[in-house]
């Protein structure tokens, strides 16, 4: 059966920074922050010099260059990192460098995964590393001795000799011929990890991106000869290739840039690694921005803040803290249906959201979500089984236990980088930026939002909007206006009337016939 999901990318770019928004279905799923000024960025590699060896923490503080020290746990270092030692170590002056070097190497003993720190790394020492998380809030970046190189159809690994194939690869008979084909393909003392795009792949075009990879590394090799700690020996692709590279398959309709440079540069990026796909990329040039065309940022605004608003007037209120992160789901309006019903259904409703929010703003490291009380058991696994269900193309690395009787769910979500903390309020224009108000590109649907709920309860059926002059305007403006599509939909006139005593954002909702506000 044909995947019938729509997956656009819109590329906006502003000054040094690129803005990276992923649509599906017309709904924004990921957004990114692409900033070329950025020197620490996960899968650079680089020269560093261990400054504290704490025998406490089991980790190792290393200079790279960072004003925190970056942080080597021993598990990060890796079975075989004395071999890595060994071959830094091989590049002085006397030596020189060599391109078979690695090649010729023997595997040193395998240190042990129980083993301390003090045992492998001195103070001074020089070690190549990676990093493996991004900065966060006060702490330093992560690091890891375990080098890999990452393309579209492989990962690269120096210092292994594993074949790792993809568990989303299922077939007997393709794990077999691929396991084969690197077998005869790679060199020694390198692993690697085949990803799930490779499934039926051609051998030309894999070994094509082996030898590139390995041509990555034999270049990062060769730069370290003779270099200090601090030294960036390769930096992974900028952040737009990499979601290119992570994410491009053939259900995406379009890619949208508004730059003639990174226009250039995505359309020769994808047609390397998706020759066929190369048409999509579209270059936008209208005066109008990509983000406001397309109704991104409006989508930005909504989706920010810190309460999100779901079909039927449920929201969610979302905290972030240092520690952790916390999700609560509440019903909103007033419901005539059954206390267990309605739970159930905003519930369920919530899990689609929350998947969604969690990739999106990219929360790491612990994620309670607080879901409206349910007696039921069955009905708590039905929420469990479709958060899970939900949360499946989440690429990122999460466990998520069962629901409490309390209605609380925990989930763990690996933390690579910084979670995106985008500001949604304005500055109100009548205080000259005094004060805050809810984002005013987001007020029609709100009241439209409220119409839906008045309209399903059938209790009234002439109804006048109170809202400042200027929201008047907005909304009777032209012959096909909002106020007669609200007309047309809800079967109901409606008035809208004005008032220079109302702040621009304000509005109220009065039933005609007794004249009295409608409180919601």
């Amino acid at each position: 059966m044909k995947d019938e999901t729509l997956n656009q990318i819109f590329i906006q770019t502003n000054n040094s920074i690129s803005n990276i928004a992923l649509l599906q279905n017309n709904q924004l799923i990921e957004y990114h922050n692409d900033d070329i000024n950025s020197n620490y960025s996960v899968g650079d590699i680089f020269i560093g010099k261990v400054k504290k060896v704490m025998i406490g923490l089991n980790a190792a503080f290393v200079d790279i260059g960072y004003h925190k020290d970056a942080f080597l746990h021993y598990h990060d270092l890796g079975l075989y990192v004395t071999y890595l030692i060994n071959m830094f170590n091989s590049f002085n002056k006397k030596n020189g460098y060599s391109n078979d070097v690695l090649h010729r190497m023997k595997f040193q003993t395998s240190i042990d995964k129980n083993g301390s720190i003090k045992d492998i790394l001195n103070v001074g020492q020089n070690l190549l590393v990676q990093i493996v998380k991004e900065p966060i809030a006060s702490k330093g970046p992560r690091l890891s001795t375990m080098i890999s190189i990452p393309g579209r159809y492989m990962i690269l690994m120096p210092f292994n000799n594993k074949i790792c194939i993809s568990k989303r690869i299922i077939n007997d008979k393709e794990r077999n011929r691929l396991k084969s084909i690197f077998m005869k393909l790679l060199p020694n003392n390198f692993g690697i990890i085949i990803r799930t795009v490779s499934e039926n792949k051609n051998y030309i075009d894999l070994e094509k991106e082996l030898l590139s990879l390995l041509k990555k590394w034999e270049l990062c090799i060769k730069k370290i000869y003779n270099k200090s700690y601090r030294f960036k020996a390769m930096k992974d692709n900028n952040r737009i290739s990499i979601v290119l590279r992570e994410i491009l398959n053939p259900n995406f309709e379009s890619i949208y840039v508004d730059n003639n440079v990174i226009y250039d540069q995505v359309t020769e990026y994808v047609n390397t690694i998706s020759p066929k796909q190369k048409n999509i990329v579209k270059l936008y040039k209208e005066d109008i921005s990509l983000f406001d065309k397309f109704g991104i940022n409006k989508q930005i605004k909504s989706l920010f803040g810190v309460y999100v608003y779901m079909i039927g007037g449920a929201y969610l209120v979302i905290e972030h803290t240092e520690a952790m992160h916390v999700i609560d789901v509440n019903s909103g309006y007033s419901n005539n249906i059954a206390q267990e019903e309605n739970a159930l259904k905003v519930n369920l409703e919530a899990t689609k959201e929350i998947a969604r929010q969690i990739r999106l703003r990219d929360m790491g490291g612990i994620i309670v979500v607080d879901f409206i009380d349910m007696n039921k058991y069955d009905n708590r696994k039905i929420i469990f089984d479709t958060l899970k269900c939900n949360m499946i193309n989440d690429k990122a690395k999460h466990t998520i236990l069962p629901l409490s009787k309390f209605g609380i769910i925990q989930i763990t979500r690996q933390r690579i980088r910084p979670i995106k903390n985008i500001s949604t309020n304005e500055y109100c224009p009548s205080c000259k930026g005094s004060g805050k108000i809810e984002p005013s590109i987001l007020l029609i649907d709100e009241i439209y939002n409220k119409l839906f709920f008045i309209f399903s309860q059938k209790k009234y059926y002439n109804i006048a909007i109170h809202v400042h002059p200027y929201i008047k305007s907005y909304i009777t403006y032209g012959l096909f206006s909002i106020r007669l599509k609200w007309t047309l939909k809800f079967k109901s006139i409606i008035y809208i009337k004005d008032s220079y005593d109302y702040y621009i954002t304000e509005y109220h909702i009065y039933d005609m016939n007794s004249n009295k506000k409608i409180l919601l």
